[in-house]
């Protein structure tokens, strides 16, 4: 799968924007398809290591080293011609860190984590489950772990890894129902479409994730890819502690995802969060 130029969808006042870039270097820019309005704060940015055909991970977890209007730069020792970065930024005019489509939220925020296992609160917006999070490192340089999920409720999770500073705030994207309403995994904004899930019970280290969502969480027939969509991805290790490895994309389809890593067993999983064009 080559790379996917940067695409933007608007929702409402907010946008949304997703691709796979190359990364050949320590050090990659990564430009957005629009400028994001300048605001506060920034916008988010999600995203996995993508290391396409391997079979196999990556030695370090990638790091978001800054986020600006029009761009964001990611630092790791990954880089080479067949190694990509797939993301996901989510932003917009208002000073507040969430958006709505429909019945779709998101939330985003960089706690600060001085701890190992660190609480963070989602209970800016009310879900009406437990949301999808996606989680990534932000600091100057590449960090020496991945960020888990090891709890996950409808006003709060719990993240861990061994990355722990005064400094340290790491990124997380929260996406799901809004309260009061019947939950789903599938969203449309615009021509777009959004997926999202949790693979549990994932006991080898190359895993085969299917994208498809329970009928009655669907948006119905038409519901399908029209091309491989965006996949984000982050470990979900229940009750535990941070992994070891990061987990990393080798192939996406419009109906699976495939990733790698030393990450296995009965209570390891994997949240994801897929994005792309919507067939007609």
């Amino acid at each position: 799968m080559p790379a996917v130029a940067a695409r933007a969808v608007q929702a409402g006042r907010s946008y949304i924007q997703f691709g796979i870039a190359p990364k050949t270097e320590a050090r990659a820019r990564i430009d957005f398809a629009r400028p994001f309005p300048s605001v506060s704060q920034p916008p988010a940015v999600v995203l996995s290591p993508f290391w396409e055909g391997r079979r196999s991970e990556v030695g370090h977890a990638e790091t978001i080293a800054f986020v600006r209007e029009d761009h964001f730069e990611v630092v790791s020792n990954n880089a080479a011609s067949d190694y990509f970065v797939s993301w996901i930024a989510v932003g917009g005019e208002r000073q507040v860190n969430r958006l709505q489509s429909g019945d779709m939220v998101m939330h985003w925020e960089q706690p600060p984590k001085l701890e190992a296992h660190e609480r963070v609160l989602l209970n800016l917006v009310r879900f009406a489950e437990p949301p999808n999070l996606q989680l990534t490192p932000v600091w100057h340089t590449g960090v020496g772990h991945a960020e888990t999920i090891i709890e996950l409720g409808t006003s709060h999770a719990v993240i861990a890894s061994n990355n722990v500073a005064q400094t340290y705030r790491p990124m997380f994207l929260a996406t799901g129902t809004i309260a009061g309403r019947v939950p789903r995994n599938e969203f449309a904004v615009g021509d777009v479409l959004v997926r999202t899930g949790v693979r549990r019970d994932l006991r080898s280290a190359l895993k085969d994730i299917d994208l498809s969502v329970p009928p009655e969480r669907s948006l119905g027939e038409n519901a399908e890819f029209a091309e491989p969509p965006v996949v984000v991805v982050t470990p979900f290790w229940e009750g535990r502690t941070g992994v070891g490895h990061a987990e990393t994309i080798n192939r996406i389809s419009t109906t699976h995802v495939q990733t790698a890593s030393g990450n296995a067993g009965s209570d390891y999983g994997v949240s994801w969060i897929a994005m792309g064009p919507r067939r007609r």
